[in-house]
């Protein structure tokens, strides 16, 4: 089993995404979190402390400028004016309420988003960090399901697993081509664009194929060859890979110099999680830029776009204390279609046919 995760900075701060192949790899996922985590806390706490004087901000644009730039309202009397800055880099961001600027904080959660979360690796991590002393925060859809859980690493950080799925509900396949529609692919996969130089992006953005069923043992990591178009069927959608993307693999493979199948499975993961940061930080810039909320903050679309209508039509939405308004709201909710279905199964039973 392999993994690789990216960890996003929000200033010029980065580093090259983590892999690892080998057994035992759920383990070696959270424990490297964990590390990264305590990390990421020292480094914050080293910052915080770094960059208290802001004295030599710029005090011009502070004192022409008469709204609040976090919630946009002008200062009043009753409210004071103070200058924010950023705890991490120093600095200035603008003139702020009081009131504001003790809430615009670092958060005590690091989000870690990983696609389809709820529907694939949920439980796995939930059965790894679940046995030791300190809390686990279940957010449950329902018996199998999870919106989101977090667990606490460091003296106050928590990890925060979120599902991007539930944002955007389609493949990285789908998402990343809306960002490779644009001329210039390095403006939208800024973190891609750091790993690789400019004229392989156009073939390292593109969603690779990889062969999930002809993978089953750890002695075909060492092939020196692509497999045959015919090794990359999948058995659970019952569907072949077209020649245009097996030509794709067969590019990949020669561009990058590729050796075996374990550096073709390394290359492949690594740019997965690079897309799906790209994807999402495109995401975050649209949701910033156009409701200045940062979906990184939330658990799912529905949040997110129930605080972006309380924060657009500034609305007061008053609690309801008669029943039958309850009762007469609830009879209008509607449910959609449900279904159950199994399109692939596999038992260890020697009696049942194949």
């Amino acid at each position: 089993m392999e993994f690789s995760y990216y960890i996003k900075y929000e200033n010029e701060y980065f580093k090259a995404p983590v892999y690892y192949h080998g057994e035992d790899a759920v383990n070696q996922f959270i424990s490297m979190l964990q590390e990264d985590t305590k990390k990421i806390e020292a480094f914050i706490k080293e910052k915080e402390e770094k960059y208290k004087d802001i004295k030599n901000m710029i005090d011009f644009h502070y004192n022409q400028t008469n709204k609040c730039f976090i919630c946009e309202q002008k200062f009043l009397p009753n409210n004071k004016k103070v200058k924010d800055h950023c705890h991490l880099t120093g600095k200035y961001r603008g003139p702020a309420h009081e009131a504001c600027n003790l809430n615009y904080k670092i958060p005590n959660f690091i989000p870690v988003i990983i696609h389809n979360l709820s529907g694939y690796d949920a439980r796995l991590f939930i059965k790894e960090i679940g046995f030791d002393e300190s809390r686990l925060d279940v957010i449950p859809n329902n018996e199998e399901r999870y919106i989101s859980f977090s667990k606490k690493f460091g003296n106050y950080l928590k990890l925060r697993f979120i599902d991007s799925f539930k944002f955007m509900s389609f493949s990285i396949d789908k998402l990343s081509k809306n960002l490779r529609s644009a001329k210039n692919l390095k403006s939208e996969f800024k973190e891609t664009a750091k790993h690789f130089p400019e004229d392989q992006l156009d073939l390292i953005t593109r969603k690779g194929v990889y062969p999930y069923d002809y993978m089953d043992c750890e002695e075909k990591y060492n092939e020196t060859e692509l497999p045959p178009k015919e090794a990359f069927y999948n058995r659970l959608n019952e569907c072949d890979i077209s020649d245009e993307d097996y030509k794709h693999a067969q590019n990949v493979w020669k561009s990058f110099n590729i050796n075996n199948l374990r550096e073709y499975s390394e290359l492949y993961v690594k740019t997965d999680v690079l897309i799906l940061a790209d994807i999402f930080e495109k995401f975050r810039d649209v949701c910033l830029k156009t409701y200045k909320l940062d979906p990184a903050w939330y658990f799912t679309a529905p949040g997110l776009s129930w605080n972006a209508m309380l924060k657009k039509t500034r609305v007061k939405l008053d609690l309801i204390h008669d029943i039958d308004m309850v009762l007469m709201i609830e009879k209008g909710v509607r449910g959609g279609i449900s279904q159950c279905c199994n399109r692939y199964s596999k038992a260890n039973n020697k009696y049942m046919k194949e």
